[in-house]
This record gives structure tokens, C-alpha cells and sequence, in this order.
């Protein structure tokens, strides 16, 4: 099962085919999506000169990506990875963590294009697309 990144979604939105050619050929191992991500999505959508396609793109996805949140285990996630990275001189964006720290309390293989973000995540299961 993989869980998308943002910036996953916005090539798909973009019209990118390997993009698009990816998510069709994987829909049934089931894809999901973060709620953070989603919230991101969402703040471009309202930021765009056309908001209301934007928001039907987003509204439309979801009928195929199942949502996935922060529970009590990534929340745990979360904190020790921080330490982790923090202990090596290797820190990563609040929200980027906490999507990994998601993939990661559901056993979720990462698709993102910005791998660099995530590599030195420890455990960290992360496809690039």
C-alpha cells in the first residue's frame, strides 16, 4: 500500500503521464493520502486563480484515495525520529515528519518526488516516482 505525497498529487493534477500511469496502475493496492496532505492541497486550491476547478479536482480524487491521519502511534513516531535526526545534525520540516511518521504507524510505502526530504528518515519505506 502506498501513500502519496503532496507533491505527488499536484503532477497528477498537472497532467503528468507517469504520473497518472502510476496511480492507475497501483488504485488497486490501495492508495491513501494524508489529511496533512490534503490540507496543503486544499491551501493551494483556495490560493488559485480558479478555485472552484481546483476544489472539484481535489473533491473528485478522494472518491479513489482513502485518508489517513495522525493517531496516538505516529505522534510516538514522530517525537522519536525528530530526536533521531535531531542527534545527527539531519533535520526535515515538521510536516514532512509527520507525513513520514503517518506512512510509517501504517506500515505505508512513501511515494514522493522529493526524496531528499525523507532519506534520512530511519526505517523509512519511500518511492520515488
Amino acid at each position: 500500500m502506498y501513500c502519496l505525497d503532496t507533491n505527488i498529487i499536484i503532477e497528477f493534477f498537472r497532467g503528468n503521464e507517469r504520473i497518472i500511469k502510476k496511480i492507475k496502475e497501483n488504485l488497486n493496492s490501495q492508495l491513501f493520502l494524508t489529511t496533512l496532505s490534503l490540507c496543503e492541497l486544499y491551501k493551494g486550491a483556495f490560493l488559485s486563480s480558479n478555485k472552484d476547478g481546483e476544489v472539484m479536482k481535489i473533491q473528485t480524487l478522494l472518491d479513489y484515495l482513502k485518508l489517513i491521519t495522525i493517531n496516538k502511534r505516529t505522534a510516538e513516531i514522530f517525537g522519536e525520529k525528530y530526536k533521531l535526526l535531531h542527534d545527527i545534525g539531519k533535520k526535515t520540516q515538521d510536516f514532512d515528519l509527520l507525513n513520514a511518521s503517518i506512512a510509517l504507524a501504517h506500515g505505508f510505502v512513501f511515494v514522493t518526488h522529493d526524496t531528499k526530504h525523507f532519506i534520512d528518515i530511519p526505517g523509512f519505506k519511500i518511492e520515488e516516482w
